[in-house]
């Protein structure tokens, strides 16, 4: 037996020093690397992708699966295995119902997109899924998430189109509303001079979309209560990608596009869009006052013509691996031609009658351009990021107005008038900004920046009224200057208590100066507080208390205190005397969601010191001056939001708010309710196919007597989608119908002889419109198959008058 021992030990010995060996020849042959695989499940019949199917990576060495994935709606899923060569992998693609499909990567390792099929298998039974709808938000403390692919063929759809689908949001004219409130646009986090406009959100392909969210606390540093962020893929545009759209209507033509082209270096984008309009309309009004028994009958017709157009570019470029520069640029003509032809029946209390008319033209242009330059550093701890951000904006504008006014009494013809009005203003702007901002802390976070801004503007002005009985000709001339510096510092903070409540806090200071002209020179400081605590019992439910302050600044147009011509019978006048409107807003606000069905809510108290609010005063030649003045406003507020899948198909939107208003100023006080509705139904047709529904409503605002106060309106709109795909990238076509009511038509400015109250009717006319709305999102080759893993651009834009 021990003359075995030392031949054993010398087998065992061969036999661990053979396998040793066999390691190390195993260890070289995994040095060569090899690219990550992007793949398109396909149908082998009708060559249409598979959604869902899944794909693992399968090591055959130690009988394991190492990882597993699914194909989204276009069947493409990108993979990743490793950078080192590993013989021992094979990918193993499944759907249920057909033939599985295995692939060795090294034989097809390539960047470009690789086409798998997979065969029906007859003899299998098809396998049935019972999948749970997904919800289509998550509430997280303060913030909303929303699941875009709880939309039915979102990657489709425009992104405004998108956000107007998603609950508790609404799309309306130029401004993407939550609860009826305007919120500000982020792209990654940071402001956009470009896309804070839903229109031009369009540029953005819904596939290039990582995820959105909304903010709904104060915040010190962008002065608003709601944020949404724009999260985009972090490697989307990698390569060459874009967008072309364009819509037509009865009212004009406009086309658009963007194009992006994005390497690990740097990366550009290039975006344009123009809009034609020609609106004409026509309206009548009946107006009458007490004690005198004045009535006046008013009928007119109008017209616009309109040329419209902005181009944006940016570009970027990354220093290293944490630091970053980019740079872009916007500009945007407007061109616009009016004319209003008015007649109007005047009878006093004598039972004299006046047949006036009156003619209005006006044209103006206006064009603004913003640069910016910004620098961004992020810390080797993700959450930490340190910017500079700085902006120059400049915006002329010019326009012209001529009107003639005659009148008829007893078959007469008198001429009264001929007036024009030339206005140059040119507003300019400058702001820079440095910020540093912690996200690093699961529990502890907050952000801390200063910003300087620099507004200098001027405005030339010149009215020549000719009158004809008796005959007289004046000509005044006004020629203005404004500079205005302000500083400000600014902290936010948040703390997260427990899994259930988190408290925020924020804090800015600013010193402001302003000269006017030849006026002396005034300052003010401000200490302007936010703060809230928010309540989540569960992952279904929110709650939130806020404070919110907010200083409005009044806009250089409202302090130039020079008449210029609106209208036949309405001339604007600035007051040099306004001061800054702050609003103290306290707000308590409930978002929810129960099965399929999501829920908001909210109540709010708002006071107002300085409200800046619009006067009219009648001047001796039956004309009307419409000027600003400060008051007070108190107003509460409760808003109600229910977002109800009925089927699903058919899915049902209601949002529908009240308020209560006391404004005082100047001696006098008014109460007024008022209230907004909107209805909103989508109806998928098939998997191609939409129907969308929309009906909004303002009502007028109504005394506590019951006496009409202001416009109300009515919309309808209804519109069919048809999605489809251009050599597999997404597109759209979709034809609409709009029936917009104006209750009031224009206003009437016209003489009254004497005080009371005026009591109006009016005749309704629709303005039914049609369009057509045609879009392509277009996706290149990525480059080299590379991932994008840092911040494209940062950019940032001042609030204008909102700081």
């Amino acid at each position: 037996m021990q003359n075995l021992t030392i031949p054993l030990c010398l087998l065992l010995t061969a036999s661990i020093s053979r396998l040793s060996a066999q390691e190390k020849a195993g260890a070289n042959t995994r040095q060569a690397s090899y690219p990550g695989l992007s793949l398109i499940v396909v149908d082998s019949a009708s060559k249409t992708p598979l959604e869902g199917a899944s794909v693992y990576l399968y090591d055959r060495c130690r009988n394991k699966t190492v990882a597993n994935f699914t194909t989204d709606s276009a069947g493409t899923v990108r993979l990743s295995p490793g950078k080192d060569r590993d013989t021992c992998l094979l990918l193993e693609i499944y759907q249920a119902g057909y033939k599985k499909n295995y692939v060795n990567p090294y034989l097809i390792g390539s960047a470009e997109p690789v086409r798998i099929y997979l065969s029906r298998n007859a003899k299998e039974l098809k396998a049935v899924i019972v999948r749970k709808a997904p919800s289509p938000v998550a509430f997280k403390n303060n913030i909303i998430e929303y699941n875009l692919k709880s939309i039915p063929n979102f990657e489709n759809m425009t992104t405004s189109d998108i956000l107007n689908y998603l609950p508790f949001l609404s799309v309306e004219g130029n401004a993407v509303k939550m609860m009826g409130e305007p919120i500000l646009i982020l792209i990654n986090n940071k402001p956009h001079p470009y896309y804070s406009n839903p229109a031009n959100l369009n540029s953005l392909s819904p596939l290039a979309i990582e995820k959105i969210e909304v903010n709904f606390l104060p915040s010190a540093r962008n002065g608003l209560q709601k944020v949404m962020n724009i999260t985009l893929k972090k490697d989307y545009f990698l390569g060459w990608s874009g967008n072309f759209n364009i819509n037509g209507s009865r009212l004009g033509l406009g086309p658009g596009g963007s194009v992006n082209y994005w390497a690990n270096k740097f990366g550009f984008t290039l975006s344009t869009n123009y809009a034609y309009s020609n609106v004409t309309g026509k309206g009548a009004s009946t107006s009458s006052s007490d004690p005198t028994k004045t009535t006046i009958d008013q009928s007119w017709q109008n017209g616009s013509l309109g040329h419209h157009g902005s181009l944006f570019a940016s570009a970027f470029y990354n220093l290293d691996s944490f630091s970053t520069v980019d740079v872009q640029w916007s500009g945007s003509f407007n061109k616009t031609s009016k004319t209003i032809v008015t007649d109007i029946d005047y009878t006093d209390s004598t039972g004299m009658t006046e047949l006036q008319n009156g003619n209005n033209s006006s044209k103006a242009t206006s064009n603004s351009s913003v640069v910016g330059l910004n620098y961004t550093h992020k810390s080797r701890k993700p959450g930490k990021e340190f910017y500079i951000l700085s902006q120059l904006s400049s915006s002329p504008s010019n326009s012209n107005t001529f009107l003639a006014l005659n009148s008829e009494t007893g078959g007469t013809i008198n001429p009264l008038s001929l007036q024009s009005n030339y206005s140059h203003n040119t507003a300019n702007e400058g702001t820079v900004e440095a910020l540093f901002q912690n996200n690093s802390g699961s529990k502890f976070q907050y952000t801390a920046g200063g910003k300087y801004i620099q507004r200098w503007d001027k405005s030339d002005n010149e009215l020549n009224t000719l009158y004809y009985a008796p005959p007289s000709d004046t000509i005044e001339t006004g020629n203005y200057r404004y500079s205005q510096y302000i500083y400000n510092a600014y902290a936010d903070a948040s703390e997260k208590i427990n899994t259930k409540l988190s408290v925020y806090g924020g804090i800015r200071w600013e010193h402001v100066r302003s000269v006017f002209s030849d006026q002396p020179t005034s300052s003010y400081d401000n200490l302007i507080p936010n703060a809230s605590i928010t309540f989540n019992p569960n992952p279904s439910n929110v709650f939130s208390l806020s404070y919110t302050r907010n200083v409005l600044r009044p806009g250089f147009s409202s302090l130039i205190p020079f008449n210029t011509l609106q209208n036949t019978y309405l001339q604007d006048s600035g007051n040099m005397n306004l001061k800054p409107q702050y609003n103290n807003r306290y707000g308590l606000q409930y978002y929810g969601s129960l099965h399929r069905i999501q829920f908001g809510a909210g109540l709010d108290y708002s006071y107002i010191s300085n409200f800046i609010d619009e006067f009219y005063t009648t001047a001796a030649d039956g004309s009307v001056i419409r000027t600003s003045e400060n008051s007070s406003n108190k107003s509460w507020t409760f808003s109600f939001n229910i977002d109800y899948p009925v089927s699903q198909k058919i899915r049902f939107i209601h949002f529908s708010s009240g308020s209560i208003v006391d404004q005082s100023g100047l001696g006098y006080n008014n109460k007024f309710l008022s209230g907004y509705l909107q209805e909103k139904i989508f109806y998928t047709l098939s998997k191609k196919q939409r129907l969308y529904l929309s009906m909004i409503c303002y009502s007028p605002n109504l005394t506590l007597q019951g006496k009409s106060q202001s416009m109300a309106y009515w919309n309808t709109n209804l519109s069919y989608s048809y999605y489809f795909r251009i050599s597999s990238n997404p597109s759209q076509i979709g034809l609409s119908l709009s029936n917009p009511w104006l209750t009031r038509g224009l206003p009437s400015y016209e003489r009254q002889s004497g005080p009371g109250i005026y009591y109006y009717s009016h005749r309704y006319r629709a303005n039914a419109y049609g369009g057509i709305q045609l879009v392509i999102n277009l996706k290149g080759r990525s480059y080299r198959g590379s991932s994008f893993d840092r911040s494209k651009s940062i950019q940032n834009t001042d609030i204008k008058q909102n700081d």
